[in-house]
């Protein structure tokens, strides 16, 4: 997967940030935050981080989840599509989004926070409609 150049990230005005989709066999977009009408420089970074780990994150997210929900209830069987990658909203935080197709009115997302002892550690999870 190619992640793209921050010269290539678009800004979304009616949501306030920016955005750029990697080259690759698996379709999702990158979100970051703005900073001075600019890509954030230190977000960029920091997702850059998440997506050389994206297998651990992913992996992480679906174990994470389902520590906390009746899969069958929640109708999410099977691994979630990764959506979106979220990076600069907070500090050390990604946030993903993932789709299960077996629940097709949600968007499940799982936030990670990064520190050098524990790596990548998932912190919070949802859901929301979409």
């Amino acid at each position: 997967m190619k992640i793209p150049e921050i010269t290539e990230f678009k800004f979304l005005e009616e949501f306030g940030y920016w955005f750029a989709t990697p080259a690759g066999k698996d379709e999702f977009d990158i979100l970051i935050a703005d900073k001075d009408g600019k890509p954030n420089d230190e977000a960029f970074s920091f997702v850059k981080k998440a997506i050389d780990d994206l297998e651990f994150i992913l992996s992480r997210s679906h174990t994470y989840i389902r520590e906390f929900v009746d899969s069958k209830k929640a109708e999410i069987e099977g691994e979630g599509g990764l959506i979106n990658i979220y990076s600069g909203f907070s500090e050390n935080i990604i946030k993903i989004e993932l789709n299960f197709s077996t629940d097709i009115y949600g968007l499940w997302f799982v936030e990670f926070s990064w520190d050098e002892r524990n790596k990548w550690w998932p912190i919070a999870f949802g859901r929301k409609s979409w």
